[in-house]
């Protein structure tokens, strides 16, 4: 089983991954933080396959977050929600912090599960 880590401090957004990937646990271990301090300290615990983050966050911002797990877990691919889709911000994840994926909010599920499950893919390809 996959786990995935969702990290989002807006409470109702991730109230709403929440119900969107419920479907998914037979196949997905889905885990929610409600800020980067808490997803560092959840990805102590236990091997994550995925991050997903928002962008806008309190403390540390999304992108710091990435950087911070692509130099503590380089294995793990994290993709990004924003709210304000910002071409300069989503250059800089992607080349600084080998961000998988850049997504703007509304997310569509699908396009969030697909977007994980290429990023579970690419995590498994480059082992």
């Amino acid at each position: 089983m996959s786990r995935i880590l969702f990290v989002d401090d807006d409470l109702r957004l991730l109230s709403a991954l929440r119900r969107s990937f419920k479907r998914l646990q037979p196949y997905w271990d889905c885990v929610f933080a409600t800020s980067a301090e808490e997803a560092l300290s959840i990805l102590v615990e236990a091997p994550t396959d995925v991050l997903v983050t928002d962008m806008a966050m309190g403390e540390m911002n999304g992108l710091e977050l990435a950087r911070r797990v692509h130099l503590s877990y380089p294995e793990i691919p994290t993709i990004i929600l924003t709210g304000t889709a910002d071409l300069a911000d989503a250059v800089e994840a992607i080349n600084e912090a080998k961000v998988f994926g850049f997504y703007t909010k509304p997310c569509p599920t699908v396009l969030l599960a697909d977007g994980i499950l290429e990023a579970r893919s690419e995590e498994h390809t480059s082992e």
